[in-house]
């Protein structure tokens, strides 16, 4: 039973922090090289660029890279053969995810990801890539979209959403099988969605919800997901199988730890995803 669909490839900014080094939190950058020049004036200025945490926050980032850097078609080709892992724009991905990860706090493999979306809450950082339960982080903080924070698709993924879904599944032999079918109707409920999403920052699976019960940023989604190209997470699970996705957050960890070369690293990742 789906109970929300969120999106991935969303860039959570502080606008004060970008404001005090000249750049206009409403201008996004048209592509990863654009970002990387507004990334760069943060770093001049002495402040995190990009916050990020432990693996599974790296391999998320470097989805989204790999969204913007190879286009719908090119990056849905990965989970289905048609796009070389060894091809020269997966080399140009992994180059500009390397570039990305230099902008990265240091702390980050102690962290997980409230704590590295905190850091753009407090102004510690400029931007964060996240998935769009972070607007819940913000919004139970007072944080106001517009003036307390800023979103919007990771640069070169405008027109691209991308899908994760949570969902509640009916065990077999569930010891309280009574108790179990009532929170699946209760979650695949209208009302249920409604209450579930509000607080998750998610948006309903169900297309009968209204979007005036929802936040600026959900109606926002609600009409990207609608218009959008939908294009699956890897971090999360909706475009490859677990042990896929299990290779290829080692060779991600072995990569930003210092423990590969960036060609070891694309080798590796062709060798997870059976290239």
């Amino acid at each position: 039973m789906p109970s929300n669909i969120h999106r991935s490839n969303v860039v959570w900014a502080n606008p004060s922090v970008l404001e005090e080094v000249g750049i206009d939190p409403a201008a996004v950058p048209a592509d990863i090289d654009t970002w990387i020049t507004d990334l760069q004036k943060v770093q001049d200025a002495g402040s995190t660029p990009l916050s990020v945490a432990t693996t599974w926050t790296q391999v998320h980032l470097l989805e989204t890279v790999l969204m913007a850097d190879l286009g719908a078609e090119g990056y849905n080709g990965l989970w289905t053969g048609e796009t070389d892992w060894n091809g020269p724009e997966v080399t140009q991905a992994l180059e500009h995810f390397e570039t990305l990860m230099g902008f990265t706090n240091t702390d980050r493999d102690g962290l997980d990801w409230p704590e590295s979306t905190q850091l753009v809450i407090d102004g510690s950082a400029a931007y964060n890539v996240m998935g769009d339960w972070a607007v819940a982080a913000f919004e139970e903080q007072g944080i106001e979209r517009g003036t307390g924070f800023v979103e919007f698709p990771v640069p070169g993924t405008d027109g691209m959403f991308g899908f994760l879904a949570d969902s509640f599944t009916m065990p077999v032999g569930a010891p309280d099988a009574e108790g179990a079918r009532a929170w699946l109707e209760t979650v695949g409920s209208l009302e249920g969605q409604v209450a579930f999403n509000k607080a998750k920052g998610s948006i309903p699976a169900r297309t009968d919800a209204d979007p005036a019960e929802f936040s600026e940023y959900q109606q926002s989604a609600i009409e990207a997901y609608a218009s959008d190209t939908i294009v699956p997470s890897l971090a999360h699970g909706a475009a490859s199988p677990i042990a896929v996705l299990n290779a290829v957050s080692d060779a991600t960890s072995k990569f930003t730890t210092g423990a590969s070369d960036l060609e070891t690293f694309q080798s590796e990742l062709a060798t997870a995803a059976g290239s």
